[in-house]
């Protein structure tokens, strides 16, 4: 399986029913391609974000979870 996203800028006359045809496939669709890159950036990221978030001393405060015991 290859990652599908599709980003559509401008108008098409059926939008609404070609983005609800996308996403019943299980393609994210975006408004503009800026969102679309974002999303991407986020999903490379995923296995590094779970990663800390799973190391994360989450019974702390954020302020002071850097700082040692």
């Amino acid at each position: 399986p290859v990652p599908m996203m599709h980003a559509m800028m401008g108008t098409l006359e059926k939008k609404k029913a070609w983005f609800a045809a996308l996403e019943k496939a299980g393609v994210p669709v975006f408004n503009d391609v800026e969102e679309m890159a974002e999303c991407a950036a986020l999903l490379a990221r995923w296995p590094e974000l779970k990663a800390r978030a799973a190391a994360a001393d989450l019974d702390r405060p954020a302020a002071v979870r850097s700082r040692s015991r």
